[in-house]
């Protein structure tokens, strides 16, 4: 998927979101910086143009499968009966694909061919759903897109592609979150709409098309984001694509595949798949677009709190012309709002901001980050861990971390050389505050909240000699007692 060079309109008049940002998590010596002409930028009304790039296999024409006997159990055809229908393909020695279990008869020997169908985005309508749309398929998550659901006369798709590796077959789509709901047009023929859930505000990355007019069954429940273009041309092709006989794959690949369509049903074949090559974009321009940013909320109360407040202060955000840049001076966290202006119209994407050293985000990951380079850890308590691996705990001081992940369970094992005991201590999420000290070969309980790693020590049970111990003040060597 890619951007078409060159827009196809002369002045822009939509404004569309075509980019969101990840998380940003910035260390100590850490910047950010983006182009925000690269995120919003203006289409012609109403909005860019998308290209499906489709390969689709020769058609010969439906056959009937099932022949419905008379009661006397002959195979003589009941016109009245139910039929089951299959489209057929011509195959590349000349033949034609009528037994479906026949070896040979893989979609690997079809005779194929290529389509390109254009889809007007409806950016005017859907502003949302168009720019979630195009940030799928800016970031390669709609190449080789397969149909995994075909009925009441819609081909859905967004939720797995073919796999990039021969060791898999399909690979789900990452979901980027969910999207509100937007009230368009009916569901007609042609029309392109996210899928969704029982919640209005639950879609993602997955849409349909229209392959009749859903009017009366779909309404406008659906958010319509785009009308196929050149109907009288296109619609046959997008026709073509509903002729793939729906396979129940279920038991093999779970629920999601009870009405997937296959060329063919030996399901294991990448080829049998119903799916789309490419989806790719017309550029839009940026000329007249004004950006700003603001700070969103975090904890969910009413009104900056003096703690968001303080969080906020860390960081430096300035914006030049189209570039946005963004640093810290302190530790803290922040919901950024970014925004795109042009006349009346605002979009905005928002970046989270988490301003630590990431090593110690992913060996602390259950951590309230604070001023001055501190983490109130769920289970290890308060300490500053800026400068990671070297850590410097309220209660056991001077230490340095450094953990195991078993590759089965993903946890961690941790072993800190704790500088008051001069010795290596073995603990874990699950075991601590119990710990094992390697220099005396034993295990000790440590008493939460004792020690200030100044001059009050920490008190310890030693379960093997089976008395309280403590340890001495910082600096000291000597031996625990």
């Amino acid at each position: 998927s890619c951007l078409l060079a060159g827009s196809f309109i002369s002045q822009g008049e939509i404004l569309v979101n075509v980019s969101a940002k990840d998380p940003q998590i910035l260390g100590p010596d850490d910047s950010y910086s983006v182009d925000l002409g690269d995120h919003f930028q203006l289409y012609g009304d109403p909005g860019p143009v998308a290209t499906f790039s489709l390969h689709m296999p020769v058609q010969t024409g439906f056959i009937d499968l099932m022949y419905k006997t008379t009661g006397n159990n002959t195979p003589d055809y009941n016109p009245d009966g139910p039929t089951l229908e299959l489209m057929t393909y011509e195959m590349a020695d000349g033949s034609e694909y009528t037994h479906l279990f026949d070896s040979l008869a893989t979609p690997t020997n079809f005779v194929w061919q290529d389509y390109s169908v254009n889809f007007q985005l409806r950016g005017d309508l859907a502003p949302i759903a168009v720019g979630n749309f195009i940030q799928y398929l800016l970031d390669d998550s709609y190449d080789n897109v397969i149909v995994q659901r075909s009925e009441i006369g819609v081909i859905q798709m967004g939720g797995y592609r073919l796999s990039d590796s021969e060791d898999y077959l399909l690979q789900a789509i990452e979901r980027k979150g969910t999207i509100l709901f937007e009230e368009t047009i009916d569901n007609t023929q042609g029309t392109l709409a996210m899928a969704r859930g029982d919640f209005i505000d639950s879609a993602s990355s997955e849409f349909y098309i229209n392959l009749v007019d859903n009017t009366e069954v779909l309404g406008k429940n659906y958010s319509v984001f785009g009308e196929v273009m050149d109907f009288d041309t296109n619609m046959p092709i997008l026709e073509e694509m509903g002729d793939a006989y729906p396979w129940n794959l279920g038991s093999f690949m779970g629920g999601v595949f009870t009405t997937t369509p296959l060329y063919s049903p030996f399901w294991l074949e990448p080829e049998s798949y119903l799916s789309i090559q490419d989806i790719s974009v017309s550029e839009g321009t940026r000329t007249g677009v004004s950006y700003s940013t603001e700070f969103g909320d975090l904890d969910g109360v009413e009104g900056t709190t003096d703690e968001e407040a303080a969080h906020q202060a860390v960081w430096d955000i300035a914006i030049d012309g189209s570039q946005l840049n963004i640093s810290r001076h302190d530790s803290g966290i922040a919901l950024l709002i970014v925004k795109g202006t042009f006349g009346e119209q605002e979009s905005s994407f928002t970046v989270p901001l988490t301003g630590y050293k990431p090593e110690a985000m992913v060996a602390f990951p259950q951590s309230n980050i604070e001023q001055e380079g501190y983490l109130n850890n769920a289970w290890y308590g308060d300490f500053k861990a800026e400068t990671f691996p070297q850590i410097f705990h309220d209660n056991h001081g001077e230490q340095w971390v450094y953990y195991t992940e078993d590759e089965d369970t993903g946890d961690y094992s941790f072993y800190i050389y704790d500088i008051n005991m001069v010795s290596w201590v073995y603990t874990t999420p699950w075991h601590y505050p119990y710990m094992y000290v390697y220099r005396t070969g034993h295990w000790l309980g440590y008493v939460l909240g004792t020690g200030n790693a100044d001059d009050e020590p920490r008190l310890f049970w030693d379960f093997d000699q089976q008395k309280w111990v403590y340890t001495n003040s910082p600096g000291s060597t000597a031996e625990l007692p």
